[in-house]
């Protein structure tokens, strides 16, 4: 084979194009023919001239010889004929022409020879002669046209009698039996012989030779024409072939070579795998085939633009042949090939760098989006540089337009409080200096409205210079106003509660694992006679040794191991006071995954009950005993009202003694009860308990709250009614206390969500709308100048600004701020601290105003976003108002609304969204609310506790406990109605909530 190199510069390939020798060395075998049959032809045409020329010539010179032959016997007379005489003229003279032509005959013969040796001095191979016999190859004749060729190719020399055995001896032993037989065949049946093998010269030089030659039978003999070539490099190109041609085929990429009229002249392995065709069908097929919306003008468009710049990088869509369609990458360049162009093209498929773009860019989405949830900025400082950069965010936290103030560290600390700025320069110190092992600091910053907010900022050394030293410093600042303000109502809210702890007049206690004291209230130091200071922090044995071994002592390690205790009530003896009763009832205090972490203890001085039993012990009428023993007020009145019996509390509130009050009319001696003698009737005749609670009455300039409770006697034909009457003054107070409390915790996230998502941005579009007006409509002479260099007048512009109803728009933009300024005095009025006032309200109001409250609390949007919850509302027009306390009712929707968002929130991969289902309808003399959503439910033991105080399912820091069983406190005494709970069909749960039509018996 011979050929020629061709780089491809697109891919760094070379590529050989090449030809069989037997084709290469034909037109030398042609004219060789053509040169020997002219040499033929003309010899035998010289052979017959000179043939026809000596048998005239015979007969002349015969002729010649009888003259001369006469001459010499003495015949001098003969005449020569005129026309023997022209005939010898003209023979000699075509006898000479015959010389001449013969002398150039054969100097061209010389010519063609010489040019033929030329010519075969240019064949790269060794052209030569062999004389052989098939049974005596090893005498063979062989004879090389140029023999320096030979010994340049082959390193043998032709001329020497062994040739053709030091040429077999250079074959590899394994090939010289192929090859001597496949001479013997050649010479046997005089056929074309045709060897290709390695070979190794005399020098160790191995390489690789072709052997072509045709026997003919010339004079009995054998003799073989042929060449002998080298074709090492042809091998090394035909490898090299191959080896492009397996990268092409086998390329992890698709290599598409295209016409000039988009035809798929040639297509590799993978790019036949990316469509699911086969390179046959590919080659039959154009690029509008299997490239959707690529059409003949975009073709043109890319082959003018590579004419232009040579190559070029483009992203398309194949489709395959199930029809899918995918994005491509591809990479083209234009190139020509014996003045043929082609388009070579390399596709790769980009589907999974596609997705890893979207991803990449919902993950960018999301970062931002948690970013703009948290309100929280970010700050990259290039210490070496002094350069600081803050995003956008940074500066909107704090009312500041982006980029408002430069981008130095300088121009911050201008804005930090300057109680706070000694410390953060100190935390930035040390850490910088490697004294801190992270950067975290809190401190207030100033806002462009002028007040100061508070901002976390922690941060980490992002990069480190070729000394160790800290080269880049990034972080984050957050906006933890709310958590601080968070914060200061929590201490309000415990301050609070030390408050109720300590005015109360019972002893309360809280021990933690190891029974040291945590808690130690007023009353028990007071009962104890032992300061609170020296109580707290010390185990309870250690403070009271008196203690140990007690069945106090028992009562506490039983409710501390999780078991069930009893109230104890248990004599003691202190050394100041003497013989002292107390009555101990403990509980176990629960972290929010249910472990006990300590205990809880109610210490009640019963000493004076105890001195009272033991004087009423001597009573023989139960009753008596029973009455005289409780704490309230008890009153029993016969059918008629008249006074039966009269315990030792009314005694103590009337100032009467029993013996005063007998049989005397309930209105005369106790007249604040002389309204309850209709409901004594009621609960005489239907024989069943009557119930006020919370009834308030006013005792001076202070309201108090009583509990008032009718129990019909019937017995031995004798009816009557006992009244008690409890003052829960306290009670009540405690309620309100806790549940302003709770309000207040959804108040600071309320009045969070109000400030970041109304004030500002109500600020800014009212201010806006005022600077606006005063602009475009108000008669001010810089109005009138800006219109006048903007080439129109204010009259103009105005009449363009009614055409386009913009006056309209402004008013619609303060229209717009007065609903939000609603929205605002909406949550502010349900902050407020409400006076115990009921009123007729639409309960489906209520929930309704209660989901929009919702939708505007930061924590809630924060977390669990409650605009994208869908409400389904299912009202009963025909229920009316009820009377109720409005602010404490939606305290309890609220309440139940955000606990169902919250724990929606918290699913994941459900096929349906969360869903709130509000029914309202009537339900007896009840009207019934039930509030169901589609979350994950609670197990039994969960919904058997839910309203139990300070029980929560949520991690700690995240729930009091309070907030359902202060909801339930709120239906159940506030309004006298029920509430309950039971998992919804389908999953969730749905809280019911009934509520008492009228005023009825309360």
């Amino acid at each position: 084979m011979l050929g020629t190199w061709v780089e491809m510069e697109a891919v760094g390939w070379k590529v050989l194009f090449a030809q069989p020798t037997k084709k290469t060395f034909q037109p030398v075998r042609d004219t060789l023919a053509l040169i020997g049959l002219g040499l033929a032809i003309a010899l035998g045409l010289a052979l017959f001239i000179a043939w026809l020329m000596a048998g005239n010539l015979t007969a002349l010179f015969a002729s010649y010889t009888g003259r001369a032959e006469s001459i010499a016997n003495g015949r001098y007379d003969l005449q020569w004929p005129a026309a023997r005489t022209r005939e010898f003229f003209n023979l000699g003279h075509s006898l000479q022409r015959m010389a001449e032509k013969i002398d150039r005959r054969e100097k061209a013969l010389i010519d063609s020879e010489a040019r033929m040796m030329d010519l075969v001095a240019n064949v790269p191979g060794v052209v030569y002669q062999l004389k052989a016999d098939p049974k005596a190859l090893e005498s063979s004749s062989f004879t090389s046209v140029v023999r320096e060729r030979s010994i340049e190719i082959f390193g043998l020399d032709t001329e020497e009698e062994s040739f053709f055995n030091d040429f077999v001896r250079c074959l590899p032993p394994d090939d010289q039996p192929r090859f001597i037989q496949s001479v013997k065949d050649a010479l046997e049946t005089a056929a074309p012989w045709y060897y290709e093998g390695r070979f190794t010269k005399p020098t160790g030089d191995k390489i690789w030779l072709e052997g072509r030659s045709t026997a003919r039978w010339i004079d009995g003999e054998i003799i073989c024409y042929g060449v002998l070539t080298d074709i090492t490099q042809r091998k090394e190109m035909e490898s090299s072939l191959r080896l492009a041609q397996f990268i092409f085929d086998k390329a992890p990429i698709g290599i598409w070579r295209m016409g000039p009229a988009g035809e798929v002249l040639d297509v590799n392995e993978q790019g036949c795998a990316s469509l699911g065709y086969s390179r046959e069908e590919l080659c039959r097929m154009i690029v509008f085939d299997f490239a959707p919306g690529f059409d003949n003008e975009d073709w043109e468009n890319g082959t003018s633009a590579l004419h232009e710049v040579g190559a070029r990088t483009t992203e398309v869509f194949h489709q395959r042949r199930n029809g899918e369609i995918f994005p491509i990458q591809v990479i083209e360049k234009l190139m020509r090939f014996e003045g043929q162009a082609y388009r070579l093209a390399f596709v790769q498929d980009i589907t999974e760098r596609k997705q890893m773009e979207h991803a990449l860019k919902e993950s960018e989405q999301r970062l931002e989006l948690a970013l703009s949830g948290a309100n929280e900025g970010i700050w990259d400082w290039r210490i070496h540089e002094d350069v600081l950069y803050l995003d956008a965010r940074y500066y909107t936290m704090a009312g500041y337009q982006p980029h408002a103030f430069p981008e130095a560290y300088e121009e911050i600390l201008k804005r930090i409080h300057k109680d706070d700025l000694d410390r953060v320069r100190s935390a930035n110190d040390q850490y910088l200096a490697g004294e801190l092992d992270k950067f975290e600091v809190e401190f207030r910053f100033l806002r462009q409205d002028g007040r100061y907010m508070w901002i976390q900022a922690k941060g980490k050394i992002a990069d480190w210079d070729d000394e160790g030293n800290p080269a880049r410093f990034i972080g984050t600042n957050a906006d933890i106003t709310g958590r601080k303000q968070a914060e200061e109502n929590l201490r309000k809210s415990e301050q609070l509660l030390t408050n109720i702890l300590e005015s109360m007049n019972e002893g309360i206690v809280v021990l933690d694992k190891d029974f040291k004291y945590t808690i130690f209230n007023r009353s028990l130091a007071k009962m104890t006679h032992m300061p609170k200071a020296e109580a707290i922090g010390r185990v309870s044995w250690d403070v009271f040794p008196f203690l140990k071994g007690t069945p106090v002592e028992k009562n506490m390690k039983r409710t501390m191991a999780g078991k069930s205790t009893r109230n104890l009530e248990v004599r003691l003896q202190f050394p100041s006071r003497g013989t002292v009763w107390f009555r101990d009832s403990f509980s176990p205090l629960r972290d929010a995954d249910g472990g006990i972490v300590g205990i809880v203890g109610v210490v009640t001085d019963i000493t004076r009950q105890k001195q009272d039993e033991e004087e009423l012990s001597r009573l023989q009428n139960y009753l008596s005993n029973i009455i005289d023993s409780m704490p309230s007020i008890l009153v029993a009145v016969d059918r008629d009202g008249k006074v039966t019996q009269w315990n030792y509390q009314t005694e103590k509130t009337t100032g009467l003694t029993f013996e005063q009050a007998r049989c005397q009319p309930l209105a005369k001696v106790l007249p604040r009860l002389s309204g309850e003698m209709a409901r004594v009737s009621a609960s005489i005749r239907g024989r069943r308990v009557i119930s006020s609670s919370k009834v308030s009455r006013k005792v001076g300039n202070e309201i108090r709250f009583e509990d008032i409770t009718i129990f019909p006697l019937i017995a031995d034909g004798v009816e009557g009614a006992v009244i008690r009457v409890d003052d829960v003054t306290q009670q009540v107070r405690m309620e309100e206390m806790m549940i302003q409390s709770e309000k207040m915790l959804s108040v600071g996230g309320l009045a969070a969500g109000m400030a970041h998502e109304i004030n500002n941005p109500l600020a800014g579009i009212l201010q806006n709308a005022s600077v606006l007006e005063n602009r475009l409509l108000g008669d001010l002479p810089a109005n009138h100048r800006a219109a006048e260099a903007a080439g129109t007048s204010l009259a103009v512009i105005r009449h363009y600004l009614a055409l386009r109803k913009l006056p309209d728009m402004i008013e619609n933009i303060r229209t717009s701020g007065s609903l939000a300024a609603a929205i605002v005095r909406n949550m502010l009025s349900f902050a407020r601290k409400s006076e115990k006032t009921a009123a007729l309200h639409d309960l489906g109001t209520l929930l309704d105003q209660s989901i929009d409250l919702l939708k505007t609390d930061y924590d809630m949007k924060k977390h669990y976003d409650f605009k994208r919850v869908e409400i389904v509302r299912l009202y009963d027009e025909a229920v009316g108002p009820v009377l109720c306390e409005a602010s404490k009712i939606q305290q309890v929707f609220m309440n139940i609304l955000k606990n169902g968002a919250e724990a929606m929130a918290e699913m994941v991969d459900t096929p349906a969204p969360p869903t709130f289902v509000l029914r309202l309808r009537h339900d007896g003399a009840w009207v019934r609310v039930e509030i169901e959503d589609n979350g994950p439910g609670m197990d039994e033991k969960t919904r058997r506790r839910i309203f139990e105080p300070f029980f929560t399912t949520k991690p700690v820091g995240k729930g009091t406990g309070l907030g359902l069983s202060v909801s339930y406190f709120i239906i159940t005494e506030d309004h006298g109605g029920e509430m309950g709970v039971f998992a919804a069909d389908g999953g969730g749960t749905c809280f019911v909530i009934r509520l008492p039509k009228g005023v009825g018996d309360r």
